[in-house]
């Protein structure tokens, strides 16, 4: 195939296949739950704040994500994302807030971490426990990927530029690349790629993708997607700030697989695509090997969390990565939140999932909790 693909093409193809598969889906009402769950608790006993300016009614936040790792749980926002944003965390040890609100760090936009005027704040990816910016060098014409991570006191451990490239500059609108979180085989990170340059109306020239390792801090592997086959598949951050947030892809770093969300136009699928070939796992006939679900956040190669905004209801779902066939549910959680940006939040380990929630008590309104619901695997 041409690295050249026309848009309209594309798209129609797209479209298509997600009306012939998933126009009726609203969950897998086929299967038995057969995946046990816990009920909800309220997790810690009290609320994750001690300042109620910093989260609450009144505070505008945003960027909210939750972690879990070597057995600590972070939960951390940005307030003021918009004018001067402010990055906090709240952290649990065995069940107990040990860290409330602590402040980390906070950036005006023109003047961030890294001390130059120039600079203009792109992008705020947050991970829990780990942060990405990336900043654009205005005089320089130079995009940077910056990496912020927590130790176990809501400190920095890590605070280091882990990437540059060169920005294009078309018509004062500097252009460089996007990234996404995702979780891999070897721990959390980022998928990077370069914006695809449109060539001429309505076609694009092929673009690199890269995943750096929050572990390492640097690259894990680079491939081109010469195909098209992830263009305009994997959740754009543009267009849907939630992707910003929640990893639509999971890379099984052993077996140089990319399983990735394709929901372009609302839902649809997890697909395989091969980092090592470049090429998306297709049948004999050459379509793609899919699982069809609803919108998605994929905690590995067997699991994902499903969500339908429209009729409310939330699973845990279990697929063979072979066949991309559902083998067991969870029943429907109740949840008082329809949507997942912000509200709901989804961790693995090796024995359970957990799914959080915001919540209030009755008996503290303006201090907000989470309560969490435990998933056996």
């Amino acid at each position: 195939m041409s690295s050249r693909k026309s848009l309209w093409v594309l798209c129609f193809t797209i479209v298509c296949s997600l009306l012939v598969s998933t126009a009726a889906y609203a969950g897998p009402q086929q299967k038995e739950p057969t995946l046990g769950t816990k009920e909800a608790v309220y997790f810690g006993g009290e609320s994750f704040i001690e300042d109620q300016s910093t989260f609450g009614l009144y505070a505008a936040v945003s960027d909210v994500k939750l972690s879990e790792s070597n057995g600590y749980v972070y939960f951390s926002w940005i307030k003021d994302r918009q004018t001067k944003p402010k990055y906090y965390v709240s952290i649990a040890k065995d069940g107990k807030w040990i860290v409330r609100n602590k402040k980390v760090f906070e950036t005006s936009g023109e003047a961030p971490l890294i001390n130059n005027a120039e600079w203009k704040l792109n992008e705020m990816v947050n991970l829990g426990n780990v942060i990405y910016l990336t900043y654009i060098d205005k005089k320089n014409l130079k995009y940077y990927i910056h990496q912020v991570s927590l130790d176990s006191k809501g400190d920095m451990a890590v605070n280091k530029t882990i990437f540059t490239l060169p920005v294009t500059n078309i018509k004062n609108n500097l252009k460089a690349g996007q990234i996404r979180p995702l979780q891999t085989s070897e721990g959390p990170g980022i998928l990077f790629h370069r914006d695809y340059e449109e060539v001429k109306l309505h076609e694009y020239k092929e673009t690199t993708y890269t995943i750096f390792l929050t572990s390492t801090r640097a690259k894990a592997v680079s491939f081109t997607d010469a195909t098209f086959a992830l263009f305009h598949r994997i959740p754009r951050a543009e267009s849907e700030e939630s992707s910003r947030e929640n990893p639509v892809a999971y890379w099984d770093a052993q077996n140089n697989m990319l399983y990735h969300v394709d929901q372009d136009v609302g839902s649809g699928f997890v697909r395989k695509f091969n980092t090592s070939t470049a090429k998306a796992v297709s049948t004999a006939k050459g379509q793609p090997i899919s699982l069809v679900t609803k919108a998605t956040v994929l905690l590995d190669h067997q699991y994902l969390f499903a969500f339908n905004s429209d009729s409310g209801r939330h699973w845990v779902e279990q697929f063979d990565n072979q066949t991309m066939k559902t083998k067991a549910v969870t029943d429907y959680f109740k949840l008082e939140n329809n949507s997942f940006n912000d509200r709901v939040f989804v961790t693995t380990t090796a024995k359970e999932i957990h799914l959080w929630e915001l919540a209030t008590r009755g008996d503290a309104p303006f201090k907000p909790g989470l309560k969490l619901i435990t998933v056996s695997k």
